[in-house]
């Protein structure tokens, strides 16, 4: 433990404890010295109910029973971290609504109609949900906004994702957070484009459509690849997790951030003060509340906008090249603009093509 007085820091409960996500999550709380653990639940009739949690992980004791009923820990919480199931994870949102903690949401394959009951949670206390909740992925999101604006259709958008040999939804919330900035970028709902789970005679390619691939196998924590293809080039974003860490990590940071905010939806775009995407993570009918993004450029202080063009183009790639990027990614946010979206501008410090 980090510190011996952890009275006056944000208690937080783990949900899912014996899964390796739980299990992590015990052990970075624990390390922290912003946070204390206080308490762990498992579905009932699982092995680890009644046993304390520190021996259940096969270390010492620590004082803190697994239980089965969220009720009581979930009262004197004032976060809960729910890496679960989809059925569990709605369950989650009312009770920690009713508790008034945040409650964080690393659960991926939800529905629409869990989406819905988690929204109607989301009017009572902070909800922050994300596909994951890395630095990297969301900056990687960020990106893949920004190209798939600055490329036309002639570049096929093909998302491509590998995981353990134990993930049971595809394809991944990343994959998805992903699809959905690329399709947002080209002013388009990802439902209206998706292609997945190619198989036999499919025919040939519809221009617009994002493909989604999905790999399982081993022990792969996470990789996601974003492929612009077009004749004779293809651009290629990438991201490789090697260690879960990043993920406990980050749920940590945003139940933290969510302490003493209003309640709504936010995901780590928000935690992270990035610009989100122009889809909201809760899908259509984002709840009512603080829409905390800060349309800030993230990798420089002081940026130039290009509407007008940028004072001189990006150094990795031809002036032409960069030119024709940037006119159309601005067209393409004045039009969103326009017609009532939001938009982040679009900065010459993001066009390294």
């Amino acid at each position: 433990m980090a510190s011996s007085d952890q009275s006056g820091m944000p208690g937080i409960v783990v949900t899912g404890a014996s899964g390796h996500m739980g299990q992590m999550l015990i052990r970075t709380i624990r390390a922290s010295d912003k946070a204390r653990l206080v308490g762990v639940v498992e579905r009932p009739g699982h092995d680890w109910i009644g046993q304390d949690i520190g021996q259940a992980m096969g270390g010492a004791a620590l004082g803190l029973k697994v239980i089965d009923d969220p009720i009581e820990v979930f009262a004197k919480a004032q976060a809960v971290i729910d890496f679960t199931a989809p059925a569990a994870t709605v369950e989650f949102a009312a009770l920690a609504a009713q508790a008034r903690a945040v409650h964080v949401i690393g659960t991926t394959g939800l529905a629409e109609a869990d989406l819905a009951r988690i929204a109607s949670a989301a009017r009572h206390a902070v909800i922050i949900r994300a596909g994951n909740m890395s630095l990297g992925v969301n900056l990687l999101v960020q990106l893949t906004r920004k190209v798939a604006a600055a490329l036309d259709e002639d570049y096929d958008i093909e998302i491509v994702e590998a995981h353990h040999n134990r993930k049971v939804d595809a394809p991944s919330g990343t994959a998805l957070m992903l699809g959905q900035a690329a399709a947002a970028g080209r002013g388009h709902d990802l439902d209206a484009v998706s292609d997945r789970g190619r198989d036999g005679i499919t025919g040939a390619r519809e221009r617009g459509h994002i493909g989604f691939a999905s790999v399982r196998g081993g022990d792969i924590v996470g990789e996601h690849d974003v492929i612009f293809a077009a004749a004779g080039e293809r651009v290629i974003r990438r991201h490789v997790a090697t260690d879960r860490t990043i993920f406990a990590r980050g749920a940590l940071r945003a139940a933290l951030w969510g302490q003493g905010k209003e309640p709504g939806a936010y995901d780590m775009m928000d935690v992270l003060g990035l610009c989100r995407p122009l889809s909201a993570p809760f899908g259509p009918g984002r709840p009512p509340g603080p829409q905390k993004s800060i349309a800030r450029p993230f990798f420089s202080q002081s940026p130039k906008r290009t509407g007008s063009g940028p004072s001189r183009p990006p150094s990795s790639v031809g002036s032409g090249l960069a030119e024709a990027a940037l006119r159309r990614a601005s067209a393409s946010a004045s039009a969103r603009r326009a017609a009532g979206g939001r938009d982040c501008g679009v900065w010459s410090c993001d066009m390294r093509l």
